[in-house]
Order: structure tokens, then sequence, then C-alpha cells
């Protein structure tokens, strides 16, 4: 952050960068995660902190109402039921957890900004800043016989439970090659 100080008379006294992080609480219905048949796996990279298991108090009952009803949408259809993970919903202050600094994600070369491949906060992930959003592991159905049958019942839980297009373009049911879902559980 740039600091400019001014006298009275609009002259400038002092200009610096001053380098600090600061704290804001972004919703104050932050809740940690806790649902029966749920796993919140906690990853101590950068990009997903330890405390990253924080979702609204709406959210984290539609969470668990989805995971409910996949539970019963196995067992009706005699398909077997597997513990559903994340590791990305909100952070316990709200916010997002790739976010990077701009000194993170631009390095100068010759007197040049150029990315350092990092993003700043954008799209779907600022979807996590309050505590609406959650990214699903699909890891839990690889090397499962018939993975995409089993998520099925999944996604027919999501779709009956959240918002009209819940997902994210790229990190949904359509996106085969995706590693999760990222879900909208309130808007």
């Amino acid at each position: 952050m740039t600091v400019t100080a001014y006298s009275p008379d609009g002259y400038t006294i002092e200009e610096g960068i001053i380098d600090t992080d600061f704290k804001v609480k972004i919703n104050e219905d932050l809740v940690p995660i806790n649902i029966p048949g749920f796993f919140f796996v906690n990853d101590s990279s950068q990009s997903h902190p330890e405390d990253g298991n924080y979702l609204s108090t709406t959210s984290h009952e539609k969470l668990k109402t989805i995971v409910q009803d996949y539970q019963s949408l196995a067992e009706i259809n005699k398909i077997p039921y597997i513990t559903l993970n994340s590791e990305a919903a909100s952070l316990s202050w709200g916010g997002v957890y790739d976010i990077c600094h701009d000194r993170d994600c631009y390095k100068k070369v010759n007197r040049v900004r150029v990315s350092t491949g990092r993003h700043p906060w954008t799209p779907p992930h600022s979807g996590h800043r309050t505590g609406n959003a959650i990214d699903l592991s699909l890891s839990v159905f690889k090397n499962q016989p018939s993975a995409e049958n089993l998520k099925t019942p999944l996604d027919i839980a999501i779709i009956i439970n959240t918002l009209n297009n819940p997902y994210q373009s790229g990190e949904d049911p359509d996106t085969l090659s995706a590693d999760h879902w990222h879900v909208y559980l309130d808007r």
C-alpha cells in the first residue's frame, strides 16, 4: 500500500510504501464445517490454509442436506456411498485462499511487470469470500468402478438443494477432467 501524508496546506510531507497485512472480517456468520459423512481435508499449502473450512450458516445447512440426500440417493440406487471431502470453503474471517499479494503475482524484469503465473483474487475463487461456495473433491471417486455413475447422486443432491446453475463453468460435472466441483451453495 502506498501512503502519502499531506500537511494542512496540501503539500506532500512524506510518501512511502507500507508492506503490511490487514485482517478484515468479511462475514460474521461463518461456522466451521462439521457434518457427518463429510470430511474436510486440511491442506497446509499456501493456497488452502488450515483454517479454510468455514461456511455461512445457510450454506452449512445446505451442504448438510446435500450430504444427507447424496447418502439417501446412493442407498436407493444401490450405489456405494463414498464419504465426500473438500479442501476449500472460506477462511475463518471470510476471504479466499489463493489470493496473492500484488508482489507475489508479478515481478519486475528489466523494469517491466511480468506475471509470476499466480493469479490475484478473481472468479471463480472469489466466490469463497463470504462462505457461500465450496470445492467438492472428486478424488474420492478416483479408481472406483463406474466412477461417473457414482457421481450422479451427488450431482442430483446438489441441484435439488441449491440455486439454478450451482456450478462454476470448467469445474462442473460436464468437465470430465475436473478434479473438483466448485459449488455455489448460496449467492
